[in-house]
């Protein structure tokens, strides 16, 4: 009786121990258990990864899910995984496809019959984009938007005349990840703005925006002339002289704000603010003017002719179907009523006493002109202002000698030589800009009865100390090189 009791009594204790020890192995959870040899009721995925293409996943315990990255464009309605799991099964057949396009569950089955679910994602593996581009650049305020040139990478705007563009906000638009500076931020456009889109895979482009006013144009109607180009001009700027137009048989008169010649255009006053037009008014060149053929028979010369008591004259370009170059050998001199003469830019030479003995205080040369002749504007009392063209290499004898009205004189860079008296007796010359680097051949008594001039030369030239350049010769009582 006593050895049944002791036998009852083991195995007591041993069904204790049995229990104790099958209590343990449940409430502790394994990192990994190979799945020959599972636990009652371990239930994990240890592993999930693909061969083709390569791909681990990644297992989140805590969560219980599973995500997968593949390489962009794999086909992820059919892939095949592997899966390492412990327990007892799990609801997949090794080595079949599976269609991954949406998350697919995985359920473990342990030992003990319970069961854990994974959620499985896979996702495409994106290659960062290299996009970097402004789309849209615009001041919504001023309804205006851009040119966006994608070749260049420049960006122009025009803004109505009178706009502050040392402050202007933009809405820009883009591709890419960032834009420095951002849109929506008050910029100075009174200078090129630089704006730089970083793109997602970290490469960068630049803009440059220019932000420009809008320019008022002004048209020339040369009412059957020669075409004038149009000008662009600053709001509230000056227009420039135009070239003058050529129409056969007609000399040109001036610029007109109204077809109707009611007013005139003023270059040196009148301002623009607003898109216009101005038109030509001609005058029959015929009248009076004298015309010779020279340079066999190619070119006309022209003479006052029976016109010499005008008030107003017109030399045309053209006149029958040949080019207007040079005014003759006293073409105009003593022309006592003569206060305005139009010279167009065909004409190159001014014969020798041509406007001697005028009365008109200041006269236009075009750039055209190469050659002007001895006495061309001698005792023109009254001119107190002529400029010189550039093309001119030489000032001849008494080319201007007794225009006692003269105040300022510039000799251009090109003159080579001035002759003899050229300046004399222009009592009222009081400034003299003399721009060749060295000192023009001078002939004799080149500003005779002249003294107390100023002298402008080049800057840092030391050429100029010869006759009658010194101060001591009383010509010039200061000289400043400052050209």
């Amino acid at each position: 009786m006593k050895s049944i009791f002791y036998f009852l009594r083991s195995v007591s204790v041993f069904l204790c121990f049995f229990t104790l020890f099958h209590l343990i192995s449940c409430s502790v959870q394994p990192e990994s258990v190979n799945s020959s040899t599972p636990s009652g009721c371990s239930k994990e995925i240890t592993a999930f990864y693909f061969t083709s293409p390569a791909a681990i996943g990644t297992v989140n315990e805590s969560t219980h899910t599973i995500t997968v990255t593949v390489p962009e464009g794999t086909d992820v309605t059919s892939l095949i995984p592997t899966i390492v799991y412990t327990g007892l099964s799990i609801n997949y057949n090794p080595g079949t496809s599976q269609n991954f396009t949406n998350p697919v569950i995985y359920t473990v089955t342990a030992e003990d019959k319970s069961t854990q679910g994974y959620v499985v994602t896979v996702t495409e593996y994106s290659t960062p984009s290299s996009e970097k581009s402004i789309t849209l650049f615009e001041f919504s305020f001023l309804s205006i938007t851009g040119h966006i040139d994608t070749i260049n990478h420049t960006i122009e705007v025009d803004v109505p005349g009178g706009t502050d563009i040392s402050s202007l906000t933009p809405t820009v638009n883009h591709t890419g990840i960032s834009l420095n500076p951002a849109s929506g931020i008050s910029q100075n456009f009174s200078v090129p703005v630089t704006y730089t889109v970083t793109a997602e895979d970290s490469s960068s482009q630049h803009y440059i925006v220019y932000v420009f006013e809008e320019r008022p144009v002004v048209s020339f109607n040369s009412c059957g002339g020669s075409s004038i180009p149009s000008q662009t001009i600053t709001n509230g700027g000056k227009l420039s002289y135009p070239s003058i137009p050529v129409k056969n048989g007609f000399g040109f008169g001036r610029w007109y704000k109204e077809v109707s010649y009611q007013n005139l255009w003023d270059f040196d006053n009148d301002t623009v603010d607003r898109d216009i037009e101005l038109f030509a008014k001609w005058y029959d060149a015929s009248d009076g003017l004298l015309y010779d053929l020279i340079e066999n028979d190619t070119e006309y010369e022209v003479k006052k002719g029976t016109a010499g008591n005008q008030t107003d004259i017109r030399i045309p370009n053209y006149w029958k179907g040949k080019p207007v170059t040079s005014i003759g050998d006293c073409g105009f001199d003593s022309c006592s009523s003569l206060t305005n003469i139009i010279i167009p830019d065909s004409v190159t030479n001014i014969g020798s006493e041509a406007f001697s003995g005028n009365s008109f205080s200041s006269i236009s040369l075009p750039d055209s002109i190469t050659d002007i002749g001895s006495f061309a504007f001698m005792l023109c009392e009254n001119l107190n202002s002529i400029t010189i063209p550039e093309k001119v290499t030489v000032i001849n004898e008494l080319t201007f000698g007794g225009c006692s009205s003269l105040t300022t004189i510039t000799i251009p860079a090109g003159i080579t030589s001035i002759e003899t008296e050229a300046f004399s007796t222009c009592t009222s010359l009081h400034t003299v800009n003399m721009k060749p680097l060295n000192p023009p051949s001078m002939g004799s008594k080149v500003f005779d009865l002249i003294s107390g001039c100023t002298l402008h030369i080049p800057s840092g030239s030391p050429n100029y100390n010869i006759y009658p350049f010194r101060q001591e010769d009383g010509i010039f009582n200061t000289i400043i090189d400052d050209l």
